[in-house]
């Protein structure tokens, strides 16, 4: 089957059916959804959150991180079991957490020791129940954003009572580090950026926050992971573009400015341990990335695994919109929806059902077939959409009837339905969006139904 084309029909020449689809563009075209979307790195698994609200997770899946019924990794993205409706999603080291349209928060992988969730699909975190945005550190701490701009933190593995932040209003997001040393040692410093631009941060022995000095426009920060033996590291973001990083513990140390680092947007902090340094990666205004820190299996995308002196940026990185650091890899997702991925592949971390990359590679879609695109790909609120739409031709119409697959199907950026060979129907992925109608009746050439603006008086009526 070839591509559609953009063979023209006017409104005022085409029968109801096609008259019907171009409706479709117009709740297309206006559909919200609360998700937006997001990726985030475990230790050794990635998660991604679609714009439908559905949760696709690849790599590790010993501890159950995945969400599947299986504990087998996997090299390409899998669907989490039972979520629809996330709003935001975030990753410890071997479990994964979101946050629901309900706001509540479920999690799934490791809870802790003995824990008789370890490994199971996703669960209710008690507890939550106004969230709006979350971040997850290690294997324990929880902090989420709620509704009214309150900070709430809580412990997964021990079903202990989540409790508020004293001192912070406004927040406008929150993220957590976690330290682990020794047996199970439960302990996690988290920030959170308020709406005056200051930066608050405590940890889960300090009963009060600390505000860093001189710090006023901030806009977003990052919390790493450390051992016992180093702290953690913290960066914040400047609405200026300055990136300025500190270590972690109290009491909070001043933060210097990262040189060769200007016009970020957000940054995201490693994780450090005893033999290995830490690592950030910034995203700028430009799409760029730049990273730097530990380069030991390549987590910085420079095409060797060179130590990084300074800032680098990223080898084929454009038009980057958010960047997630794994412990010994690195994921970035771009404006257009697609995920790229570089560093350690040793789990299938990197998406791409193949091996570690020193430079980015792309993240396969489910089976492995075609590219995972965060705005498009099956789950999304695009194919969510289109599919219910097919479903309706379906039930209306006799021509589409039994369709002959289950799924709809991708193809050069269209995403469509056959019916027994002989009729098909078809949007392209791409803004704006077109509707497409192909049969004998159309001599075996794709209708371009036309734009929206052509039937909102028929959408009047």
């Amino acid at each position: 089957m070839k591509s559609p084309t953009s063979s023209k029909c006017r409104p005022t020449s085409i029968h109801p059916l096609v008259k019907w689809l171009f409706c479709v563009s117009f709740f297309l075209g206006t559909q919200s959804w609360a998700a937006v979307p997001m990726i985030t790195a475990g230790d050794r698994h990635t998660c991604a959150l679609l714009t439908g609200g559905t949760v696709q997770c690849w790599g590790d899946n010993s501890q159950g991180q995945l969400g599947t019924s299986s504990p087998t990794k996997s090299s390409s993205p899998v669907s989490v079991a039972g979520i629809n409706n996330a709003i935001s999603i975030s990753a410890g080291n071997d479990r994964t957490c979101a946050v629901l349209d309900t706001g509540k928060v479920q999690c799934w992988g490791y809870f802790g020791y003995l824990d008789p969730r370890n490994g199971g699909l996703p669960t209710d975190v008690p507890g939550f129940n106004d969230a709006v945005s979350i971040s997850a550190a290690g294997n324990f701490g929880i902090c989420v954003v709620l509704a009214n701009g309150v900070v709430q933190c809580g412990r997964a593995g021990l079903n202990s009572t989540p409790e508020i932040v004293p001192g912070i209003s406004n927040a406008q997001m929150v993220s957590v580090g976690s330290t682990t040393g020794g047996f199970e040692t439960r302990v996690f410093l988290a920030c959170a950026v308020t709406s005056d631009g200051s930066v608050h941060c405590w940890d889960s022995v300090q009963a009060t926050t600390q505000v860093f000095s001189g710090i006023n426009n901030a806009t977003s920060v990052a919390v790493g992971n450390s051992s016992i033996f180093q702290p953690p590291d913290i960066c914040l973001v400047r609405v200026t573009g300055e990136v300025e990083c500190a270590a972690g513990y109290y009491p909070l140390r001043a933060p210097a400015p990262v040189d060769g680092v200007s016009g970020a947007s957000s940054i995201a902090v490693g994780s450090t341990n005893w033999s290995t340094m830490s690592r950030s990666c910034s995203v700028l205004s430009s799409g760029e990335i730049r990273c730097w820190g530990d380069n030991t299996l390549d987590q910085l995308g420079m095409g060797n695994s060179s130590k990084s002196s300074g800032p680098f940026t990223v080898r084929g990185i454009t038009g980057a919109k958010s960047v997630a650091l794994g412990a010994n890899h690195t994921c970035a997702m771009l404006k257009s929806g697609v995920v790229k991925c570089w560093g350690d592949n040793t789990f299938g971390q990197l998406g791409n059902g193949s091996t570690s990359s020193e430079t980015p590679v792309s993240v396969l879609g489910k089976g492995g077939f075609v590219l995972l695109n965060l705005l498009t790909s099956t789950g999304s609120a695009f194919a969510i959409t289109v599919d219910k739409i097919f479903d309706w031709a379906e039930k209306n119409y006799s021509q589409f009837s039994n369709p002959e697959g289950a799924e709809s199907l991708s193809i050069l950026g269209f995403r469509y339905r056959a019916y027994g060979g002989r009729y098909y129907l078809a949007v392209n992925e791409g803004d704006p969006h077109h509707l497409y109608y192909y049969d004998a009746v159309s001599m075996n050439t794709w209708l371009d139904v036309g734009l929206l603006s052509d039937f909102l008086p028929f959408i009047a009526k």
